[in-house]
């Protein structure tokens, strides 16, 4: 414990800052808001040309009408700015050049009142803010978790907010969706990175796995791409994953809960998680419900003494667990030819896991489907 505290002490002295996308977005507007809708951004929401796209309407608007200044002046130049990318003109008609590729998305744009509110723009707000202001802190090395999933537009505005180094972590199989770049090169590019000597800057694999068994990783080894799939585990063996198939997609459920109460006793001291895609989540509550379990915060559920977690693939994310019920794999998205969010869910298992399905599994796991 001491040993923890003083390394927590340690960070604080040199102004570390640990922050989450949301609140990276949120620090760089510079003001919080409700925020309501998807994290899954659309492509255009994204696009890494809305960076200069708002540089060159803040550039326009400074020279041509100046700035609102005082108390809430930098949410009035934000909806200046906002609002001229909406149109395509500032307020005195000056074009500011959008892009034609991006005109049907700039024109549909909401009011800024409305987009203040919307989860999905706030990379775009965050890009004006820094257009506008510049960044209200710069950072001399940024560490990048989950980097796969980070989109075009967010990688410019951390560039804008870094003025040192990267340190990058992340794994192409685990993409959630196609907006972001598909390889590190693009990454490597888009930033300008060069390795220690100044040469060029060359990706580290990890060959080592620390969460999942090799029980696990076996069986998820088939969803990577054949050159991917030579990582071992720390944990040797293990139990080999169960795949049981239901009758029926009404009586999947059942199967599922059945599932986590054998789990549950089988790791009575640790947690246990079902992963369910959000399309089928609600109607998982209910059979919950109906079952006798009550619902909890943390997106835990209770029934007698047991406890489980119910998960989708987004917030099991970075998340792992004793024991996991992954639901349905053959209804996960592919994302570049890649079960991205497959692959991430069935590896959140540390120890155990289990694949409830009724409708066909994937072609890279029906070999597993005997054993059901």
């Amino acid at each position: 414990m001491q040993q923890s505290h003083s390394a927590l002490r340690g960070l604080a002295e040199r102004d570390v800052s640990i922050q989450s996308l949301a609140m990276f977005f949120e620090n760089t507007i510079g003001a919080s808001h409700k925020l309501e809708g998807s994290i899954d951004y659309g492509v255009d929401e994204v696009d890494a040309s809305l960076m200069s796209l708002a540089q060159s309407a803040t550039k326009i608007i400074g020279s041509s009408e100046g700035w609102a200044r005082g108390k809430g002046s930098h949410e009035a130049n934000l909806a200046s700015v906002y609002t001229a990318i909406r149109y395509g003109t500032t307020i005195s008609n000056v074009p500011i050049g959008v892009p034609e590729a991006l005109r049907g998305f700039t024109r549909d744009l909401p009011s800024f009142g409305a987009a203040r509110g919307r989860r999905s723009l706030q990379p775009l707000l965050a890009a004006i803010s820094v257009a506008v202001q510049g960044p209200s802190r710069t950072f001399d090395h940024v560490l990048v978790d989950e980097a796969q999933d980070i989109s075009p537009l967010t990688w410019e505005i951390l560039r804008a907010r870094t003025t040192g180094n990267f340190t990058i972590v992340g794994d192409m199989n685990q993409r959630r969706n196609d907006v972001g770049y598909g390889s590190w090169q693009r990454v490597i590019d888009t930033l300008g990175l060069t390795g220690p000597a100044g040469g060029d800057c060359e990706p580290v694999t990890l060959t080592r796995g620390y969460r999942s068994t090799q029980a696990i990783l076996d069986f998820a080894r088939p969803l990577l791409p054949a050159s991917q799939r030579g990582t071992k585990s720390l944990q040797s063996g293990g139990t080999a994953p169960a795949v049981r198939r239901a009758p029926t997609h009404r009586a999947r459920n059942g199967l599922v809960e059945e599932e986590a109460l054998r789990l549950r006793s089988a790791h009575s001291t640790g947690q246990v998680a079902v992963i369910v895609l959000r399309n089928e989540l609600d109607e998982f509550h209910t059979h919950l419900l109906k079952a006798g379990w009550k619902r909890k915060p943390h997106h835990t559920w209770v029934k007698a003494s047991k406890s489980i977690k119910v998960m989708t693939p987004t917030t099991a994310r970075g998340l792992e667990f004793d024991a996991v019920v992954v639901v349905e794999p053959g209804d996960f998205p592919r994302n570049v030819g890649r079960v991205g969010q497959l692959y991430t869910s069935l590896t959140r298992a540390n120890r155990e896991l289990s694949v409830v399905h009724s409708r066909p599994l994937p072609d890279e796991l029906r070999r597993h489907g005997r054993r059901g």
